[in-house]
């Protein structure tokens, strides 16, 4: 995944601004996307919540210091954005919609590619089910392949608490996973 990591003269002219953002939408919109999806977003709500996160980094874009990588810094305001967003989503859900309807709608689902759907669908619901602060990490390390550092700077935590938060993270999914098998 390429990754814009060049902040030289952003913000120093206005149309300069213009096409960095430009080129910044194309290159990151789709990862952007998936990584609402990862947070546990539901599909018909992902691009409007990448267009959120889009319009919050035009709307600061004057702010970026460029003391770390631009993606980064669009990650950053993703993952605040997200967190936000599912908790409120979840909020009005819960008092529309029991949850054993939720997922009758998942189960029974049968044919070709039933097994790989249905495991793919519970590694999903584990991930989701994990707390916000161990799903954050876990997403960006593991499904992003952030790098430690990358994922610190992103969620401005230390890096031993990235690993700790990647550690309990793994030993939670493992658990939820335990005996199951597709």
């Amino acid at each position: 995944m390429e990754r814009i990591q060049a902040a030289d003269g952003l913000g120093t002219d206005v149309a300069h601004a213009a096409e960095s953002l430009e080129a910044l939408y194309r290159q990151e919109y789709r990862r952007i996307r998936l990584l609402a999806w990862r947070f546990g977003l539901p599909e018909d709500e992902l691009d409007d919540a990448a267009q959120d996160v889009f319009a919050r980094v035009c709307a600061g874009f004057d702010r970026f210091r460029g003391d770390c990588a631009l993606s980064t810094w669009l990650t950053r305001i993703a993952v605040n954005h997200f967190t936000l967003r599912r908790r409120a989503l979840f909020r009005r859900l819960r008092t529309f919609v029991p949850h054993s309807e939720a997922t009758e709608r998942v189960a029974g689902r049968d044919g070709p590619g039933a097994e790989a759907r249905e495991a793919h669908e519970r590694a999903v619901t584990c991930v989701r089910r994990l707390p916000v602060k161990l799903r954050q990490v876990f997403v960006l390390r593991h499904l992003e392949e952030m790098n430690c550092r990358e994922v610190a700077e992103t969620l401005d935590i230390p890096e031993a608490t990235v690993r700790t938060r990647s550690y309990h993270a793994c030993r939670k999914l493992r658990g939820m996973l335990k005996g199951y098998e597709p």
